[in-house]
């Protein structure tokens, strides 16, 4: 991933709702999550 890619993508991760569903998603790993338990 290029510099620019990252930062576009860190951008869209600002909002605070965003990037706390992000989280849950990392640690969730690679098994995800139903969509039920991120509301």
């Amino acid at each position: 991933m290029d510099l620019n890619t990252a930062a576009n993508a860190l951008r869209e991760l600002g909002h605070p709702t965003r990037l706390s569903i992000y989280r849950e998603l990392v640690r969730a790993g690679h098994e995800g999550l139903p969509v039920g338990e991120l509301q």
